[in-house]
């Protein structure tokens, strides 16, 4: 399976050969090599797809009651579906060594369990007060999913794509937690603390 430079590739491994190659075939290259802070660059400056999915108010459970006692038993519930250590970050980045070595169970197995950790969420009775909250937290999840699916389909066939899914779930996750963790302080003042 031999590298194809191409700057119009949908592989972005080839593109990015086509790129630092100035789209020459990889058998007439000689001097100067590659070297790797022109990758380094090259993948620095590549677009990342950082935006959140919408998640319309119409696939979440919104509770027609909004009482002290809704919000905390809401955030009661969140807080046991969060537990489930999916956010580790030790876990993720032990998934993203395995999945750049080839080995995509562990990436599959997380995946796998976003999915249940999204349908738990997407059931769960949210009050009006947390609608904005609930809707975040699904969006990010759906966001980390979204990556990662991408990131075990392009594992072995391109590399550079699966740096690049998970360079934007980095980026991401930088850009948007903060929202989150600010909008979940907003309900549990509603919820009289919680």
């Amino acid at each position: 399976n031999q590298l194809r430079p191409n700057i119009n590739s949908s592989n972005n491994t080839e593109s990015l050969a086509a790129l630092l190659t100035q789209n020459r075939s990889t058998q007439s290259l000689g001097s100067p090599p590659i070297t790797a802070q022109q990758i380094e660059e090259a993948l620095r400056n590549a677009p990342l797809n950082t935006t959140l999915p919408n998640i319309p108010v119409s696939e979440i459970r919104v509770k027609s009651s909004n009482t002290v006692p809704d919000v905390s038993a809401y955030l009661r519930d969140v807080d046991r579906i969060s537990s489930l250590g999916l956010g580790d970050p030790t876990t993720i980045g032990n998934t993203f060594v395995a999945t750049l070595n080839g080995n995509t169970v562990e990436l599959h197995t997380l995946i796998s369990q976003l999915t249940v950790y999204e349908q738990e969420l997407l059931n769960t009775p949210t009050p009006p007060s947390a609608v904005a909250h609930h809707r975040a937290l699904i969006s990010m999840l759906r966001f980390t999913r979204e990556r990662l699916t991408e990131a075990e389909q392009a594992a072995g066939s391109d590399p550079v794509k699966t740096v690049l899914a998970f360079r934007s779930l980095q980026e991401g996750l930088v850009q948007h937690l903060q929202n989150i963790q600010n909008l979940r302080n907003e309900v549990a003042r509603l919820g009289g603390g919680a």
